[in-house]
């Protein structure tokens, strides 16, 4: 065979593996600025939620205090803000764990203001759409499973809203209105969070 067209046949072996490299470039950008999107709209949730109380929004300005588990370290994600992410579904279960079943026995808003309680409720009911939006923009960079999760935690939300729409039927108190369906919200909230964190610390491991 000729020099010449072993080089040639060389080189056309090479571009494959170049335009893969190139691809994944892309690809890599794209599944940050997807979860970027992402995390962003269960930051801006949670922080809503937590104006409800004045000491949930002093600890949601002090979240970054907390000290993480070794998995959400930054050498433990390709991902650059995956520990940010990590501090504020941390927030969101101590934020559960500490007040949703004590709201069970003891009611929690029995003081609240009317205005805030809006603002929440109004950030219930928009978040499904929020998600979605999210799910489709950036439905490319997302895997299978990282939709689906998407999809249960708006299946969750989809719960919340229905104990806003019950209660009005209901004549529910409101404080019980506020306490369950902030909780299941931001239950939704955690277990996305979470859970796509999971996924990106294994999409990790395996690079």
């Amino acid at each position: 065979m000729p020099r010449s067209t072993r080089i040639l046949m060389g080189f056309v072996a090479m571009l494959p593996a170049r335009f893969l490299f190139r691809r994944e470039k892309r690809s890599s950008r794209e599944r940050d600025a997807a979860a970027d999107d992402l995390f962003e709209a269960i930051r801006m949730f949670v922080a809503t939620t937590a104006t409800l109380k004045p000491e949930w929004s002093a600890a949601w300005d002090e979240r970054a205090d907390a000290d993480l588990p070794p998995k959400y370290q930054p050498d433990q994600y390709l991902y650059p803000r995956a520990t940010q992410a990590a501090i504020d579904a941390k927030f969101a279960r101590s934020l559960l764990y500490q007040n949703r079943w004590n709201s069970q026995i003891k009611p929690l808003f029995d003081t609240y203001e009317a205005e805030t309680w809006s603002q929440v409720r109004a950030t219930i009911e928009r978040w499904p759409a929020t998600l979605l939006t999210v799910r489709e923009t950036h439905l490319a960079a997302f895997h299978a499973e990282e939709v689906s999760w998407i999809d249960r935690a708006v299946e969750g939300l989809d719960e919340a809203r229905y104990h806003l729409r019950n209660a009005e039927q209901a004549d529910t108190p409101t404080h019980e209105v506020i306490a369950s369906s902030t909780f299941q919200a931001l239950y939704s909230a955690m277990q996305l969070s979470e859970t796509m964190l999971d996924g990106l610390r294994r999409e990790a491991q395996e690079r």
